[in-house]
């Protein structure tokens, strides 16, 4: 495929077909309550424990706490998260070290590279010297061994000594723990039971009360208690919130938060220059669920420099005019699609933050509905500089997109017992195929 790593969030199943015919066996990680799939929210990936994902953990777990009677008992809250978290990935290190002393020493030896490369690029933080020297050990494999064979014992002694560099060798010996040996979210809740300070003994307890729903045994299920026991390096990830109860925030909240850290964390795992997409479905039923609008956000701001592509779907302009993250998701968008539009409001709102001209407002507004026409036209904009292209194209479908773009409850129906016995898909003019629409 042209892209090495396309992640889809949605909700409706609306790529399942796709998915399962552009990957073999693949299927949708369908995030529930008690479902049978967990997504350890402390598992690195093949990557070093890094601040942000100490921070995303306490997040997590914060919104798994309930709402805080005021800021600073928020406040409170994390920081004992934190604390906690900080404890029991130091435990997890020095039990991993003990196991493993000839890992040990390559995990130092790793850490005095990048610590020399520190050094040329003090703005650099931990996972970008891991992922520069990863990505170039890689591409020169003999040269990295030679570098790495030429740190001295007396490197290693001072590495594994000095409190700084030490702490920079746990963070990077959590690139090489197992699935199983990561830390878990009863580790952390047993730990706060059991193990916090008499300072912090009454509101430790509390927490850990809060945090028995979500782990393995609780009400929730075991989505994030446990080892990671999906496979992920695949170069497709296809995740389904649309089975989340609308009723149970709590757990739409924390699911979200568990997705944000693991989409980025695999978009990590792959080298920059290895192309990537992340396509968010329904966009304006996500960014309404807790959490959302964090990840569509930080998606934006932060996928060129991972070489990565957003594609976000929405139906009205509305949901996203209204949303603070406007900005950072028209600032960093180059292509709009736009297909026709029932409100001319909503249609100037858009016009107006795109700069786009009122003829192609007056073309939009004129464009026929897909069922009826049989084909679906729509606006393509693109801030070319210095001259941005704005064009009308017609979409006529082929029996192949219409049979994996149809809605119709009849042909979703056929569709999904296609799927589910393995059978060889229809391409046939769907039901009602001319009530479909395509972009």
């Amino acid at each position: 495929m042209y892209y090495d790593l396309t992640i889809i969030i949605d909700r409706g199943l609306s790529y399942e077909a796709l998915v399962r015919l552009l990957q073999a066996k693949a299927a949708p990680i369908i995030l529930r309550p008690n479902g049978n799939i967990t997504l350890n929210p402390f598992d690195t990936q093949g990557l070093p424990l890094t601040s942000e994902c100490l921070a995303r953990i306490a997040a997590l777990a914060a919104e798994m706490s309930g709402s805080a009677p005021n800021e600073t008992a928020a406040r409170l809250r994390r920081a004992l998260f934190t604390k906690g978290s900080q404890q029991l990935c130091h435990d997890v290190f020095e039990q991993w070290q003990r196991e493993h002393p000839q890992d040990l020493d390559s995990v130092a030896r790793l850490g005095c590279i990048l610590e020399r490369r520190r050094a040329q690029s003090p703005e650099a933080n931990l996972l970008d010297l891991f992922v520069d020297f990863r990505d170039w050990a890689s591409d020169h494999p003999d040269e990295a061994g030679a570098l790495l064979q030429e740190i001295t014992e007396a490197d290693l002694v001072r590495t594994l000594n000095d409190p700084g560099t030490r702490r920079q060798v746990r963070d990077l010996a959590f690139a090489r723990l197992s699935a199983h040996e990561q830390p878990t979210l009863r580790m952390l809740q047993e730990l706060l039971q059991f193990d916090a300070s008499s300072a912090d003994r009454s509101l430790a307890h509390e927490l850990a009360l809060l945090l028995l729903p979500w782990c393995a045994d609780g009400s929730h299920g075991p989505l994030f208690d446990g080892p990671t026991n999906i496979v992920l390096d695949t170069p497709l990830l296809y995740f389904e919130l649309g089975q989340i109860p609308e009723s149970d925030t709590d757990f739409m909240s924390a699911a979200n938060f568990l997705v944000q850290g693991w989409v980025w964390q695999r978009i990590y795992t792959l080298p920059r220059s290895r192309r990537k997409r992340m396509i968010i479905e329904e966009a304006a039923a996500f960014l309404a669920m807790p959490g959302a609008a964090d990840i569509v956000q930080r998606a934006y701001e932060q996928a060129r420099k991972y070489s990565t592509w957003i594609v976000t779907v929405f139906q009205q302009y509305s949901p996203l005019r209204n949303n603070p993250i406007r900005a950072a998701v028209l600032g960093n968008s180059q292509q709009f699609f736009i297909l026709k539009q029932n409100d001319p409001e909503d249609l100037r709102q858009l016009a107006a933050d795109l700069n786009l001209s009122q003829t192609a407002v007056d073309e939009i507004l004129r464009y026929p509905k897909p069922e009826q026409a049989g084909y679906s036209a729509f606006t393509y904009f693109h801030r070319d500089t210095p001259h941005p292209v704005c064009a009308t194209a017609f979409h006529r479908p082929s029996p192949e997109m219409a049979y994996l773009t149809t809605t119709t409850g009849a042909h979703v129906e056929q569709r999904r017992k296609e799927l589910k016995a393995g059978r060889p898909l229809s391409f046939s003019s769907p039901p009602n195929s001319q009530q479909h629409q395509s972009v």
